[in-house]
């Protein structure tokens, strides 16, 4: 098992990242190890890849973000501040976000983030909108287009932001791998707009150990004087028996004595199911009183991800002070059989991942009653009607657009559901 991470820094702000837990299988992988932001953040592992075939998928509908109410002289009382509320599309990708704030007892509109997906059901294009309540609007803010290698890996991020009408670029990231897949060095250029050409702004350098899990990030900024790569940090990483990550240590360069110096320290800790139960982050120059931080995850019981709550040291009072709750809301889909769940006593055989064209053949139907077979996304919306006598198979024939889908087959008393999965 390969276990990545951000760069560790615990705030208390809840970043856009994917939104998608899966009940099948524990395992405790970090979204992503290389990414632009330098949020860590418990709110955002998954489990897995959503395009890896599931027997249930839970999406995160929804997280809310309440704050310590300061002004209250209870031991806690949470006051409600911001809501994230997530749409997907049929092959169970995040496709928008909508960030809204709550003041004065009602919500009002802040951002809206967009996600579109290529052909491959890789990410294309994520656009950033924020609402203008004097022109009743959105607005264009930021651009993100993503492109890949011939191998499927991200292989550059150009960012664009909005000005005067048009777009505008500002910022691009390339990344490229060795041979075994593993990101080598990811490095960010800032658009020079009088000449018209890319500067080098910084880079990070990564290595990894015999097992290919991430053991050091090296964060340079390119020096135009020098004309040279300056070092300016780096996070080391380490591992428990199990391939998860235990420790993050952050060491900052010092010039003066020509190495790297430890600053932070985070560690992880693991509930019975491997899941992250919390994390702590450690100053190590002294300023402990403004460098303390901690997170404590508590799941639901199908492993989803419920609260999770952040804290800071108060060196004063020598206690943990609760600044934030995030509460995050699932909705669940089927993938595949239902086990069980129809009680019409109707047993279906079919591939699934379905290709359009296969044949279902389908149990105690009755032989001399006429069915009807309808296709709808996870929308509700149609995309196929058929029909077939119950001793007949049949097929879905009519191309549909790959994703999840409910196939349902009605016929006199009798109405059987299954959830498909429709491969490209």
């Amino acid at each position: 098992m390969k276990t990545f991470v951000r760069k560790l820094k615990l705030i208390v702000v809840v970043p856009f990242a994917g939104a998608v837990m899966y009940v099948s299988g524990q395992s405790t992988d970090v979204i992503k190890a290389i990414t632009n932001s330098e949020i860590f953040d418990i709110s955002d592992l998954r489990h897995s890849s959503p395009n890896q075939f599931f027997r249930q998928v839970y999406l995160r509908d929804s997280t809310y973000t309440y704050y310590h109410n300061d002004d209250s002289t209870a031991a806690i009382e949470w006051k409600l501040s911001e809501r994230h509320v997530h749409a997907y599309n049929n092959q169970g990708q995040r496709i928008n976000t909508e960030v809204s704030g709550f003041t004065n007892d009602q919500w009002s509109k802040k951002q809206r983030r967009i996600f579109t997906f290529g052909e491959d059901n890789v990410l294309n294009l994520r656009q950033d909108l924020i609402w203008s309540d004097s022109l009743n609007l959105w607005i264009n803010d930021l651009r993100t287009t993503f492109s890949y290698n011939h191998f499927g890996k991200e292989e550059e991020i150009v960012r664009q932001k909005w000005d005067k009408g048009g777009w505008v670029l500002f910022e691009k990231t390339t990344k490229s791998y060795a041979y075994n897949d593993l990101i080598e060095t990811q490095i960010k250029y800032a658009w020079n707009a009088n000449d018209h050409f890319w500067v080098e702004d910084s880079r990070k350098l990564f290595a990894y150990n015999n097992e290919e899990l991430l053991i050091l990030e090296l964060y340079q900024e390119w020096s135009e004087t020098l004309n040279a790569w300056m070092n300016i940090s780096q996070n080391a990483f380490t591992y428990n028996e199990d391939d998860n990550l235990v420790n993050s240590s952050q060491s900052n360069w010092d010039e003066a004595i020509r190495k790297f110096v430890e600053s932070t320290r985070t560690s992880l800790e693991y509930n019975e199911l491997g899941q992250v139960a919390g994390t702590e982050i450690v100053s190590l120059n002294g300023n402990i009183s403004n460098a303390l931080a901690a997170q404590t995850a508590i799941y639901d019981t199908d492993g989803n991800l419920g609260n999770v709550l952040h804290s800071q040291w108060n060196a004063e009072i020598q206690e943990w002070e609760v600044l934030s709750k995030l509460m995050h809301y699932y909705s669940r889909t089927y993938i595949g059989n239902l086990d069980g769940s129809s009680f019409s006593g109707i047993n279906c055989f079919f591939a699934n991942p379905y290709s359009i064209g296969e044949t279902w053949y389908c149990e105690a139907l009755k032989k001399d009653l006429y069915y009807a077979v309808n296709v709808y996304d996870l929308m509700g919306r149609p995309h196929f009607s058929g029909s077939f006598y119950g001793g007949n198979s049949f097929r879905i024939d009519r191309h549909i657009p790959s994703g999840f889908y409910t196939v349902v087959i009605r016929g006199g008393l009798d109405q059987h559901t299954e959830k498909v999965f429709i491969r490209p």
